[in-house]
């Protein structure tokens, strides 16, 4: 019975902020729509991808293939991405905060390894050796 009972104070402490939560954000959204619809179909975006990706965590990846193909670039002011890059980077975020735990030593090393930054002075020095230039596109090998 004790159990029980701490069951369902869990469940009621849960709930009652998530229903408050739930009821501000549809309130401040009503609000918004109005004046700023742009704003307020971001979020409403935003909580639909959060549910999606609860109840099946596999499927923003998945929507995002088909947008790693489009070269077009967006942003603001000094930041300038491609729809690929963010696509690839939000479907990135989603696998690795939902994947299952623990990972594989080989998954994790590759992780690692793939955080390196290439700017970094011994990366940099390897690229700028290995160019991609090639004798039939009129440049030589430097």
């Amino acid at each position: 019975m004790r159990e029980l009972l701490r069951f369902r104070a869990v469940v009621w402490t849960a709930s009652v902020p998530g229903t408050l939560l739930v009821g501000a954000v549809a309130l401040g959204l009503g609000r918004i729509i109005p004046a700023q619809p742009e704003i307020a179909l971001a979020i409403a975006g935003a909580i639909l991808v959060l549910g999606i990706t609860a109840a099946e965590p596999a499927v923003i990846p998945l929507l995002a293939v088909p947008l790693l193909l489009v070269g077009h670039r967006v942003g603001a002011g000094s930041v300038n991405v491609s729809v690929s890059d963010a696509a690839l980077l939000m479907a990135t975020v989603v696998a690795l905060v939902f994947t299952t735990r623990p990972l594989s030593p080989v998954l994790r090393n590759l992780l690692w390894l793939s955080a390196l930054p290439t700017s970094s002075p011994p990366c940099s020095r390897w690229w700028r050796t290995r160019s991609w230039r090639t004798p039939w596109n009129g440049s030589t090998r430097g």
